[in-house]
């Protein structure tokens, strides 16, 4: 059985490498790549969110941060370098001055650019300016468009990575969010008497093309490269490693399970099986998605969000699992006591369980800082969580009480025991995302479920293994039995 458990494994590794492989033949994408156009009359835009980090210490040219690229004005005749462009301007504010930027936009007042031209004065490093002058506008400000094959009014040659028309360099000792976001304002003259600068909203129905990267780490052919960190936001770096860890210990499991299932055919075994797959697949299609974001910084986001569906999947089918054998159904039981409830109850949670995952994608917007448990779709979740924990509790103790043979009554115990950690440890993940900071969270978060997960499946294979069949499943159908079981009264005390 060992050879053909690492036969299976081999070749799951060479088809998960060879998906890796085509991936990256045939997707094109780029960086963490920012593509796409903007607009005027949507008068504000947030391109994107990204936190920096200091990759390599001691070093101003590959430690930190850069955003660059290239922002241009889309034009129906032939573009030349001396039309006239209008004015916006493209923008990259920390977590300090955002909210205040975002409470203004929320206003929509006619005087709006103003208004966040006195707010951005007194969050960032705008105080320097003191006139309307391109070069003065601030470190992390541009105007834009940029003129075609130039470089942007407000940029120094030497600064640029190679092939942009801006960048922005990003020393963060400490990682903290940025935000990306364009605007239809501009600086300029009031032509008062102390020439102060002061923003005025640009002309609308002005459509814009952004082609931009956002990265950690110097762009240049940096001998630092880390391919790990380079492309990642901080709060996404090591996924890559924790999804490549348990991949490769997913690959290990499935074929061992279904290695198992070749010699029997309990439905109970058949629906683990089924839970071990949706994981696996999972697991392996964020794995891929993270591959190809270290390679071009893009990935698939059709893969992440498949990878998700699949543990939502595996969630609802494990819990359905853990349901029946708490009814002690072909252990203690020939028959689902209460067939309809169980299976009316598993279903109203999947459904809310689905609804979350579209929730999150769909209503939780970039700027959020608070996971889709932190909801109200979220909290329903968790509530419907722990009412069927107190009922898992409540069948497995009338089942316990229906049997009376040794083994299956020390099954029931530890099958107790250990889900009930597996039922309760999702509320007590949301407490401690509450209670981490947004740079740590996802990755704090993402290594827990895994390791509940992978824990709660190995250990239910471990439960169900063939060597422990006949001792959990081989049933001998008493019609006195069956008659109690029917009318609620406990066997064994008969």
């Amino acid at each position: 059985m060992g050879n053909i458990v690492l036969k299976k494994s081999v070749k799951m590794h060479i088809l998960v490498v060879f998906i890796v492989i085509s991936c990256v033949t045939f997707d094109n994408a780029k960086g963490m790549h920012i593509i796409g156009t903007w607009n005027s009359v949507r008068f504000s835009s947030l391109l994107a969110k990204f936190s920096f980090n200091t990759v390599e210490k001691d070093t101003d040219v590959d430690g930190g941060g850069y955003v660059y690229g290239n922002v241009t004005l889309r034009w129906d005749g032939p573009a030349h370098k001396d039309q006239i462009l209008p004015s916006y301007s493209l923008m990259l504010l920390d977590n300090d001055a955002f909210p205040s930027y975002d409470d203004v936009l929320s206003k929509q007042s006619f005087d709006s650019c103003s208004e966040i031209f006195d707010v951005l004065v007194d969050k960032t490093n705008y105080k320097a300016i003191n006139k309307c002058n391109p070069t003065n506008m601030g470190k992390y400000t541009r105007e834009v468009p940029c003129p075609v094959d130039q470089i942007c009014p407000t940029d120094n040659e030497s600064d640029l990575v190679q092939d942009s028309q801006f960048t922005f360099k990003v020393l963060d000792k400490k990682p903290r969010y940025w935000f990306l976001t364009l605007l239809a304002c501009y600086p300029y003259d009031n032509q008062s008497a102390s020439r102060n600068c002061t923003w005025a909203q640009s002309s609308p129905d002005t459509v814009v093309d952004y082609n931009i990267w956002l990265i950690n780490g110097y762009p240049n052919g940096s001998f630092n490269f880390n391919p790990f960190k380079f492309q990642f936001s901080y709060e996404q770096q090591t996924l890559l490693q924790m999804f490549m860890v348990f991949a490769f210990l997913y690959t290990i499991l499935f074929p061992a399970q279904i290695t198992a299932q070749c010699g029997q055919s309990h439905p109970l075994v058949k629906l683990l099986t089924l839970c071990l797959f949706l994981e696996y697949i999972g697991v392996v299609c964020y794995f891929i998605h993270y591959v190809l974001y270290a390679v071009n910084g893009a990935g698939m986001t059709w893969l992440e969000h498949l990878g998700q569906l699949f543990q939502v999947a595996m969630q609802c089918c494990f819990m359905l699992l853990l349901l029946l054998l708490a009814k002690g159904w072909t252990i203690t039981r020939t028959d689902i006591h209460q067939k309809k409830l169980v299976l009316g109850v598993w279903a109203m949670y999947s459904i809310f369980y689905v609804f979350l995952y579209f929730w999150q994608m769909l209503m939780i917007s970039l700027v959020s800082d608070v996971t889709e448990y932190q909801t109200f779709a979220g909290a329903i979740v968790l509530a419907l969580r722990l009412v069927i924990l107190i009922w898992f509790l409540y069948e497995l103790h009338t089942t316990r009480l229906q049997e009376s043979a040794e083994p299956k009554l020390k099954f029931y115990k530890y099958f107790g025991i250990g889900y009930f950690v597996w039922f309760i440890h999702l509320p007590i993940l949301v407490i401690i995302a509450a209670l981490i900071s947004p740079q740590y969270r996802l990755k704090a978060l993402t290594g827990m479920i895994l390791s509940g997960d992978l824990l709660s499946i190995s250990a239910m294979v471990y439960l169900l293994w063939p060597s422990r069949n006949p001792t959990y499943f081989k049933l001998v159908v008493d019609e006195r039995k069956v008659l109690l079981q029917k009318y609620g009264y406990a066997y064994n005390t008969i």
